[in-house]
């Protein structure tokens, strides 16, 4: 809406009286108020923005892992303890109750980020809160540590040797749809792992789709690069298993 009425607008009020007709100090008050009224609202300092500490990646379905979280701080030292205790909270809240309290790497979900580099597996994002979970099926709320960060799939699947999990269906589409059309059928390898390279991500109705671009073999095996030889997109999820990972150590 405009700031303001100009001065031919304000010559009639909303009753229809003609302002010009009125004295001439209660003519020009109402136009006396509204400065003052300008002047005031503009000495007030605009609101602080929300600063965020990570992208938003908001997905459907409770198994739907979003990313790692790396709590930052001591690196593993082999004691198998974390390095800082974990307050599980029952909403994403320093005033919520806490459920459990871990305090052990073995009772948390968790994947390798990086060569012996364990992080704790994100489930949802209420930055700075994510939830995680315990081995026996706990889930709870934890407040991003300082010197923490959260890596999410998108991300953490970049530059990484990464391949189709026995999970997948066998299935590439030509987009990011369930009911797009299938491309070039891939044979699954002999492990069941296919080796892919991920290309790019789209969430749609709240999935969260992976482009792949297939290799022939391993970039592990042979002296040269691996060719491509199928591209096309994934579910990033089956339930509560991934479609697409990554070596953590390298070959």
């Amino acid at each position: 809406p405009p700031a303001g009425s100009t001065l031919a607008e304000f010559r009639t009020s909303e009753s229809g009286v003609d302002l010009g007709s009125m004295p001439a100090i209660s003519r020009y008050l109402p136009l006396t108020l509204v400065a003052l009224a300008a002047c005031g609202d503009s000495s007030a300092p605009p609101p602080e923005m929300p600063v965020e500490t990570t992208t938003v990646l908001t997905v459907s379905g409770i198994d739907s892992m979003l990313g790692l979280l790396n709590l930052g701080g001591p690196a593993a030292d082999g004691s198998g303890l974390l390095a800082l205790p974990l307050q599980l909270r029952a909403a994403p809240s320093a005033t919520a109750d806490t459920i459990v309290t871990v305090t052990r790497w073995v009772d948390v979900v968790a994947e390798e980020i990086d060569y012996e580099v364990p992080a704790v597996v994100v489930w949802r994002n209420a930055n700075p809160w994510f939830l995680v979970s315990t081995h026996d099926s706990v889930r709870g709320w934890i407040e991003l540590p300082e010197g923490g960060s959260v890596t999410l799939i998108p991300e953490l699947f970049q530059n990484r040797l990464t391949y189709l999990t026995p999970a997948w269906d066998g299935q590439l589409f030509a987009a990011p749809s369930p009911t797009a059309a299938l491309t070039r059928p891939v044979a699954r390898g002999v492990d069941g792992e296919t080796s892919v390279e991920v290309r790019e991500s789209k969430v749609v109705d709240g999935t969260l789709w992976l482009r792949v671009a297939v290799h022939d073999r391993s970039p592990c095996e042979g002296t040269t690069p691996p060719r491509y030889i199928a591209d096309g997109w994934v579910k990033a999820w089956t339930g509560a298993r991934n479609t697409v990972w990554y070596y953590s150590r390298g070959c």
